[in-house]
């Protein structure tokens, strides 16, 4: 009898550690549905705020991708050209019926070297900046068909 009771309280005691089982829980799969709906609304309210920024304050000249090139920023030309950038800014915004808009005050000639042949008018534009980086740099506001070059007040640190 002693043994009947010792497995009848063992099996009770085992039976009390046992878990039930786990019921999926739907509402964790409703929660990531909103979330995903709202990480997506999120990204479409960036990509309008980063439109009408641009429109704004004009597009960086690196910035430009060959996708996004406006049509008159498409125009294809062969170069080749060693010198300061004013000038070759100058060149490019007549050639696009542009106007060059300097900014800041020129400290010393900033050289680039821009070796082109049947390249996108854009794309030099975004060379030229990319190599003048360290002490100006070029917006490029195509619906006001402004190119700006704007000089840094001091030149930035390593």
């Amino acid at each position: 009898m002693k043994s009947f009771v010792a497995i009848v309280l063992t099996g009770i005691v085992s039976a009390g550690c046992t878990t039930s089982a786990v019921q999926p829980d739907t509402r964790s799969d409703e929660i990531e549905q909103r979330l995903m709906s709202a990480a997506g609304d999120i990204a479409e309210a960036v990509a309008k705020l980063a439109i009408v920024e641009q429109s704004a304050r004009g597009v960086h000249a690196q910035a430009i991708t060959p996708a996004q090139l406006p049509v008159d920023l498409q125009l294809r030309v062969s170069l080749d050209y060693q010198g300061d950038i004013e000038p070759l800014l100058n060149q490019l915004a007549n050639t696009l019926g542009y106007r060059l808009e300097i900014y800041g005050r020129r400290r010393a000639m900033t050289p680039v070297h821009i070796l082109a042949d049947d390249r996108a008018v854009g794309l030099i534009l975004a060379d030229a900046d990319y190599q003048s980086s360290w002490r100006c740099d070029v917006f490029v506001i195509a619906d006001q068909r402004v190119i700006e070059l704007r000089y840094h007040r001091n030149r930035p640190s390593a």
